[in-house]
């Protein structure tokens, strides 16, 4: 009796040893940064490099940070063995100023399922407006956005709505959009949406419009980045909002549907 389960304890080590070996591992380069002193109203971005050290690719399935003013980036294919990616931490000094103090928690397939970085600095209040240097203005990423405006159709309340919306980055650096504001608390990001855009490229940004409240919206949403010289764009939604739909909601952009 005593034989078979010291067997049955081996064999079971030996399948916990293997799973543990053949599982995806991060390896990072800072798991905390500093940035020192910033100026309000600046975006401080830091790179968190990683290399996965397991036997198997690795895959995030989700980044938070611990409020709305951080903003995460991150590699969204999977990271073979031996391979690096990087998780891009963005924090928003706008009238924010003072210390802060902000973790961002991973989630993925890895030997350790959750993991936690940080990142801090001290926020210093400008005594006067920012001013920029035209070489500063010219090196400036530039947001564009050809067909800001949307119709949605008969939506239903709470109905999740995916409205994709094309921006360009016509500037010399990469883009990063930052937060939305709007006159109704209806829409926000679709959460797996890359919000980089390299230079002169384009990306489909897709926003989810969910409303709580029926009656005819006139939605104007602005979408805040580092765009020195046009910090935000406005993008127009309008819908009609009803208890319940008899049929699918469909989205139109300047009479073209979308889905």
């Amino acid at each position: 009796m005593k034989i078979s389960r010291i067997i049955f304890l081996s064999f079971l080590w030996v399948i916990c040893a293997f799973t543990a070996f053949s599982q995806a591992k991060f390896k990072f380069e800072n798991e905390k940064h500093d940035f020192g002193e910033i100026s309000e109203g600046a975006i401080a971005s830091y790179d968190f490099s990683f290399k996965n050290t397991g036997t198997t690719p690795l895959v995030i399935s989700k980044v938070k940070a611990s409020c709305g003013c951080t903003t995460p980036f991150w590699s969204k294919k999977p990271i073979p063995p031996g391979k690096s990616g990087k998780i891009t931490a963005s924090y928003n000094s706008k009238n924010r100023s003072g210390s802060f103090n902000k973790s961002i928690t991973i989630t993925s397939n890895a030997l350790v399922s959750s993991k936690v970085i940080f990142i801090k600095g001290i926020v210093v209040r400008n005594s006067r407006p920012v001013t920029y240097t035209s070489q500063q203005k010219a090196l400036s990423p530039k947001i564009f956005i050809k067909k800001p405006n949307f119709t949605v159709g008969k939506a239903a309340i709470n109905q999740v709505i995916p409205i994709d919306v094309t921006i360009y980055n016509t500037g010399k650096s990469d883009l990063v959009l930052d937060k939305l504001t709007a006159n109704c608390m209806c829409i926000s990001y679709d959460p797996s949406t890359a919000r980089i855009i390299p230079p002169d490229k384009s990306k489909i940004v897709r926003l989810l419009f969910s409303s709580k409240e029926k009656g005819s919206l006139e939605v104007a949403v602005n979408i805040h980045s580092n765009d020195i010289t046009k910090p935000k764009a406005l993008v127009k939604i309008v819908a009609d909002v009803v208890e319940q739909l008899s049929n699918e909601s469909i989205v139109k952009e300047d009479n073209v549907i979308k889905f």
